[in-house]
């Protein structure tokens, strides 16, 4: 049996991938049921989940987060594309390895920043506002999600596909 160095199409990628796609889908449903039931709570018992809002923007952040990979990996971004048929016909391999370049680069910033942050977060103890959970449970798990993006995109430079 012969090994293939393929990153894109690995089975430790596709591995990967289903394992985001369920957490992914887990976070989505969980926002989901806590949206109904703080609404239920809120209007018919007046008694809204305490925190709910929070719990609901950190499920937000982990929803965008794990389903970035996804979107890499798949090659499936969401693309206003004004100039780009244009320029893609007249010069395709260089169009793709300019936009995948990029968006390795945007990513690899993104995840740095994210990082950095995370660190701050953790050194001076920064929780939450109104639950008071350490960032540092949201924070790294962001940065890893973004880093696992920027190597799905860098497969598609590294292939030079689109």
């Amino acid at each position: 049996m012969e090994k293939q160095v393929n990153i894109g199409g690995s089975s430790i990628s596709k591995v990967l991938i289903s394992i985001l796609e369920v957490i992914t889908a887990i976070l989505l449903f969980s926002m989901m049921i806590l949206t109904f039931i703080d609404v239920i709570g809120r209007y018919l018992f007046n008694a809204p989940v305490y925190g709910a809002a929070e719990i609901i923007q950190i499920l937000l952040i982990g929803v965008i987060f794990s389903a970035m990979p996804i979107v890499s990996k798949t090659n499936s971004h969401i693309a206003v594309e004004l100039f780009s048929p244009s320029i893609s016909k007249k010069i395709p391999k260089t169009h793709s390895l300019v936009v995948n370049l990029f968006s390795v680069c945007g990513l690899l910033v993104i995840s740095g920043e994210i990082f950095r942050v995370a660190v701050d977060a953790y050194e001076i103890g920064k929780t939450t506002i109104v639950l008071e959970w350490p960032l540092i449970i949201i924070l790294v798990p962001t940065t890893i999600f973004c880093l696992i993006a920027a190597a799905f995109q860098a497969s598609w430079l590294l292939r030079g596909e689109k």
